[in-house]
């Protein structure tokens, strides 16, 4: 029997309370060094394609922090971008922000770019997660946020999505309905995993 969008939804909520406390395991074991490490393994992907403009976001809780990748990568050449809510059943905006540049509080109290950062379209979109499958499906919060720009992006041209986790956030399945976007890259704290939209699995 085909599952409902809302038997999805309904899945996914209760999924949620499990993986954060998985991630929250996984960021007490291994968080002080897994930075270094996500770092080295994102420079050795990175440094195989063009200087663009890669957009991360600012970590909240126990979210894997992409900050000193992207300081890495400011420093090879890369324009980096952060986030912004621009309306609650739109897609993200995308704002410059270099390292030591103010943030503002934005929507549900994350930082953001303070107003008259230049807008920006992302060659490489880094997004949090609370879980990933083999097949580059993510469970996010719920908001539909990343979905619908990844959505969004992958209509106007090239993009590459990278889920950034702690290798323990990977699960046999994440329920996922049709407007579901797939990642293509996960990179953790092991190393990057090729899956998705640009692999047969991860």
């Amino acid at each position: 029997m085909k599952t409902s969008g809302a038997e999805i939804a309904l899945l996914k909520k209760k999924l949620r309370k499990q993986a954060a406390i998985r991630r929250r395991a996984a960021h007490m074991a291994r968080g002080a060094t897994a930075a270094k490490s996500v770092i080295s393994h994102g420079l050795a992907f990175f440094n195989t394609q063009s200087a663009g403009v890669v957009a991360g976001y600012y970590p909240v809780g126990s979210e894997m922090s992409p900050l000193g990748l992207m300081a890495a990568l400011e420093a090879a050449g890369w324009r980096g971008a952060l986030p912004v809510v621009a309306a609650k059943d739109a897609g993200l905006e995308f704002y410059a922000w270099r390292q030591g540049d103010k943030l503002v509080k934005g929507a549900h109290d994350i930082p953001r770019p303070a107003a008259g950062a230049e807008r920006l379209v992302p060659d490489i979109v880094i997004t949090p997660l609370l879980s990933f499958d083999a097949q580059g499906y993510r469970l996010g919060y719920g908001g539909g946020y990343y979905d619908r720009t990844l959505q969004s992006l992958r209509s106007e041209g090239p993009l590459t999505a990278i889920g950034l986790a702690f290798a323990a956030q990977m699960v046999d399945e994440v329920p996922h309905a049709s407007f579901d976007q797939r990642l293509d890259l996960v990179l953790a704290e092991d190393g990057l995993i090729t899956c998705g939209a640009k692999g047969s699995g991860c």
